[in-house]
């Protein structure tokens, strides 16, 4: 009894097994967002629910209880801002979004999250893209070329987004 359970343990924590387990979460997960096929294709509400994952502790300040504007500065390569349209989402899934389409590619789960309406980025002048890859994703475009320029943008909006801290250890 006790060799079979030891040995239940060690398959458990076998990299197979646990590499498996993230890819059927993950294949289950974009299964799921997508039974609403016609969100990809549909501009973005305004009054819909944006979600920028964060990774650094440097994108947020937990004692003023606000996201800073790096966190949502587009990187200089594309000038597109990845976000996710989570309205109706519950905190579970918007989290389970941020692990497996974002985190899994940088080894590491987002450790917070800045949430904003859809409507800051259009008041601002941005635009919104959806995107159909993953599920519920888009992009905010439309950011200068000049990297000062970005920066009052993503200020902009950093001053209406909602900090959202991961409890979770």
């Amino acid at each position: 009894m006790r060799a079979s359970s030891e040995r239940q343990e060690c398959m458990e924590g076998s990299p197979w097994v646990i590499a498996f387990r993230r890819l059927f979460r993950r294949i289950w997960l974009e299964f799921t967002l997508r039974l609403d096929r016609s969100l990809a294709a549909r501009a973005v509400d305004p009054r819909e629910r944006l979600t920028r994952h964060i990774f650094s502790t440097r994108h947020f300040s937990t004692q003023k209880a606000r996201v800073k504007p790096e966190a949502l500065m587009p990187p200089p390569e594309n000038l597109e801002t990845s976000v996710f349209r989570t309205a109706n989402l519950s905190e579970p899934v918007v989290w389970e979004l941020g692990d497996l389409f974002v985190g899994a590619g940088r080894g590491k789960k987002p450790i917070a999250r800045a949430d904003l309406h859809a409507s800051k980025v259009q008041e601002s002048g941005l635009r919104l893209r959806p995107d159909s890859w993953p599920a519920r994703h888009a992009n905010i475009t439309g950011w200068p070329k000049e990297k000062d320029e970005r920066m009052d943008y993503a200020q902009l909006l950093a001053a209406d987004a909602a900090l959202v801290l991961r409890l979770e250890a």
